[in-house]
């Protein structure tokens, strides 16, 4: 059902869906070499998560580490598996979906709350980490071209083209 609607609204993308423990490095780095045996890799839309009704006192070490394991190793290892490729094809998506729980917290999904906390604060990190990349790839082609236009650098430009009077600004 969800690879037919995936096909409906997307007809011309092929979409797959990651029908393995996402626990597993391993498991998951060898489905996205299995995708991107069939073509590059533009958008992951990292969906994983398991939930658990339980507050800290309640919540047993190995339900706590289930829930870890799934909702926050998950997207870890799939971004993980993902990211490079997309780099390497000139880029992607990555659509991190986790839970307003993640913000304002349940008193009764103690464990639910943390991983999607983990899933936003990873998904802002990663996020700043792509704008970086993005920003040094931008300022790499503006030097180049500057270059070709006969000006050493963005520095140089700075110095010997732009020149903002002493009163600008005033009223």
């Amino acid at each position: 059902m969800r690879q037919k609607l995936a096909n409906k609204l997307l007809p011309r993308a092929a979409t797959r869906r990651l029908s393995r423990d996402v626990t597993s490095q391993e498991e998951v780095t060898s489905r996205f070499d299995e995708f991107a045996s069939s073509g590059p890799i533009h958008i992951l839309v990292n969906n994983a998560g398991v939930s658990y009704i339980g507050s800290l006192e309640n919540t047993t070490e190995a339900d706590f580490e289930r829930i870890f394991q799934v909702n926050v190793k998950g997207f870890y290892n799939c971004m993980y598996a993902s990211a490079a490729r997309m780099r390497a094809n000139g880029g992607g998506v990555i659509l991190n979906m986790a839970s307003i729980t993640g913000s304002s917290g349940l008193s009764d999904r103690f464990a639910y709350s943390m991983s999607k906390g983990a899933v936003i604060a990873t998904t802002y990190s990663v996020a700043k980490a792509g704008v970086a990349q993005a920003l040094e790839i931008l300022r790499a082609d503006v030097e180049r071209t500057l270059r070709l236009l006969g000006c050493a650098s963005i520095a140089a430009l700075d110095r010997s083209y732009v020149s903002v009077p002493p009163n600008w600004g005033a009223s």
